[in-house]
């Protein structure tokens, strides 16, 4: 499994994350709102994937 972060900016004001399984050729894509830490996402994902 691999994943991308990509944070909001300043035009752009939703956060989005990818996610790619084994077998799958296209990404699980979701969005977050600026409300979400999308760092703190980041950070559990790759703990999980590090395992």
């Amino acid at each position: 499994m691999r994943f991308s972060v990509e944070p909001a900016g300043h035009f752009d004001l939703e956060a989005e994350l990818k996610v790619w399984t084994s077998g799958m050729s296209t990404p699980i894509q979701k969005t977050f709102s600026m409300a979400v830490d999308i760092y703190e996402v980041q950070g559990l994902l790759a703990e999980y994937v590090g395992r």
